[in-house]
């Protein structure tokens, strides 16, 4: 069983994501619905979504689960929205790469250099 949550960080100024073991298809839907709720707080605050999604504890996901992902938008909308993807390895880092959409999106092995990236 896996965990997938979505949340809002107002102290942060980041939208989290926290993936770790394996994910079902309904994880996957429960955290596309709450994804865009963290999304609107960001906006209501008056700031751009940096999103923070830590995988350090996330194995490679089965085809099922990946083409759910694939369904739901998570890309970068406004200009200076951003998403980090902190992952445990290179390997998992050049996955996570091939889904990236453009620059405002990247991989990372480690959350304090993420944050500083989604910040700068």
């Amino acid at each position: 069983m896996g965990e997938l949550t979505v949340g809002y960080d107002a102290a942060g100024g980041l939208v989290r994501t926290l993936c770790a073991g394996f994910l079902t298809i309904e994880d996957v839907r429960r955290w596309g619905a709450q994804l865009p709720v963290a999304n609107a707080e960001a906006r209501r605050a008056g700031k751009p979504v940096l999103h923070l999604v830590i995988a350090l504890d996330s194995p490679v996901q089965s085809g099922d689960v990946i083409a759910e992902f694939a369904t739901i938008d998570i890309h970068p909308v406004g200009p200076q929205d951003r998403m980090a993807v902190v992952v445990s390895s290179n390997l998992a880092k050049m996955q996570a790469a091939r889904n990236f959409a453009d620059g405002r999106e990247r991989g990372f092995l480690d959350e304090a250099e993420a944050i500083a990236w989604l910040r700068g």
